[in-house]
């Protein structure tokens, strides 16, 4: 029987932490190991992994300083000694076939990573969406010739985004010595473009298998680190380093690179309003500029762009008006802080 290493990086999750383990330990696949990365918590989350870890020998507890989850996640896959690797967010849920099933389904062939569906629930359970795919497989080398269906988690056959609906193999991450990147935000999705520049076989199934709670839009800003902006062009340079790389010629899968990183590039921008960047007005307008130069954002196509607010911003970044741009992002900011 295989091994599989669940891996989760934990910090100050005190009130949600024990529902979401109990889930994982409650696998009718018997044979697993959970990995619990504290990643430096301030609250009794440590206390409670201890507390789990002493009463089930298949809970392990690593702790470090805070460093993020995708360093925590790197700590779980250094201290993993599975088969497999699956890495669940520490306040969601497992159907206790979740395990069992995927590693039925990877291993009725030579497959390299599983992807499966999902619901989204807001916290006092109410339905938001369900994720479902066709049960299908594809090689990976066709799946990077045309990664256009795959690039994100609101496409068709979306790959890129969290790692949580997704099965992957040890021995491919420790073959190519695959880590997450040290980002505060989108490390799952750098991850994920690293391991699909590796993948042979890619098989979708169509069982749900994992409840996501989805945060509101106010709590999911408190989350945004100050070094957002890094975030976002860390993960553009891993991008033209895998997905542009696979096809010259895939011009609808480079459009959505442009698309979604000048999307994430909108939010940075948005943030610099946020109390936790303190800055003055003066700082403001020269932080915003310097971003848009850093970030070369007047290159960006208005095909890059999603709406008619985001067209608006990149009008005035590409004329210089950089007073309206600001006034602009400011009440993109205020109308998102208060969803």
């Amino acid at each position: 029987m295989n091994l599989v290493s669940i891996i989760m990086p934990v910090y100050n999750m005190a009130d949600s932490l024990e529902k979401s383990i109990e889930s994982v330990l409650k696998q009718d696949y018997e044979n697993i190991e959970v990995i619990l990365v504290d990643d430096g918590s301030t609250d009794h989350t440590l206390e409670i992994c201890n507390r789990i870890a002493a009463d089930d020998n298949r809970v392990k507890v690593i702790h470090t300083e805070n460093q993020g989850s995708g360093p925590a996640r790197n700590e779980g896959i250094r201290a993993a000694k599975g088969d497999y690797l699956y890495f669940p967010d520490a306040d969601d849920y497992l159907y206790p076939h979740t395990i069992s099933t995927l590693v039925k389904a990877i291993t009725e062939d030579d497959y390299d990573l599983v992807v499966f569906g999902y619901r989204v629930e807001t916290h006092d359970g109410a339905l938001v969406s369900e994720k479902t795919f066709d049960a299908f497989h594809k090689s990976g080398k066709e799946i990077r010739a045309d990664y256009s269906d795959y690039i994100g988690m609101a496409q068709k056959y979306g790959i890129q985004g969290a790692p949580w609906n997704k099965f992957f193999r040890a021995d491919v991450v420790h073959k190519y010595s695959l880590q997450f990147p040290p980002l505060r935000r989108h490390q799952d999705e750098g991850f994920i473009s690293r391991y699909v520049n590796y993948c042979e076989h890619v098989r979708f199934i169509s069982d749900v298998l994992y409840i996501y709670y989805q945060n509101t839009i106010t709590m999911e800003w408190k989350k945004y680190p100050v070094d957002y902006k890094d975030a976002v062009m860390g993960l553009n340079q891993i991008w033209q380093e895998t997905i542009c790389t696979w096809n010259k010629e895939d011009h609808a899968t480079h459009l959505l690179v442009k698309k979604m990183i000048y999307t994430k590039l909108m939010k940075a921008l948005e943030f610099s309003f946020s109390p936790k960047m303190k800055m003055n007005f003066g700082e403001r307008r020269k932080w915003i500029k310097q971003l848009c130069i850093d970030a070369q954002i007047e290159e960006y196509p208005v095909e890059a762009t999603a709406s008619r607010y985001q067209r608006f911003v990149l009008f005035g970044i590409k004329t210089h008006l950089y007073t309206l741009v600001m006034a602009t992002l400011y009440m993109g900011f205020l109308r998102k802080s208060k969803t």
